[in-house]
């Protein structure tokens, strides 16, 4: 489901945003800055969105 998991490559690499499991992740499993992605914000809060209201 590409909206609630989008894709982004940070170093060459693929990642998916697992959106659904956000709440699941203690702060302590947060380490530092690996990327920027304000420029993908829209599919960030996109991906928020559909998580809690389903569009």
């Amino acid at each position: 489901m590409r909206q609630l998991n989008p894709q982004f490559v940070i170093n060459d690499m693929p990642y998916v945003m697992a959106t659904q499991f956000t709440g699941a992740i203690s702060i302590k499993e947060i380490a530092g800055v690996v990327a920027d992605l304000t420029a993908d914000s829209d599919r960030i809060v996109a991906a928020v969105d559909f998580l809690f209201q389903g569009f």
